[in-house]
């Protein structure tokens, strides 16, 4: 059986919320979907989050709980901004 794998780009200014206080957000999500999610420093406005299973099921369960955790924060900010559409770009 294979890995798979998806990664998710995400605003830089987001990556705090997944991660959480001393990365207890990240690791419980690692031990609820059975997955090992990493996300890369970087430098630009940008951050790559890849979650990696045995299973197709907890990759697609644990990019959702990804999205969900940030999705609030991301309306705030696009209110202000005037725009409705929240993008979440998966590769």
């Amino acid at each position: 059986m294979s890995k798979v794998v998806c990664r998710t780009i995400i605003p830089t200014a987001f990556a705090g919320n997944i991660f959480g206080k001393g990365g207890s957000v990240l690791n419980e999500m690692r031990d609820t979907f059975k997955a090992k999610i990493s996300i890369p420093n970087s430098d630009g406005p940008e951050r790559n989050v890849y979650v990696e299973s045995m299973d197709v099921k907890d990759v697609a369960s644990c990019t959702v709980a990804l999205a969900l955790r940030i999705q609030e924060d991301m309306q705030k900010i696009n209110k202000s901004l005037g725009v409705d559409d929240i993008e979440l770009r998966m590769l």
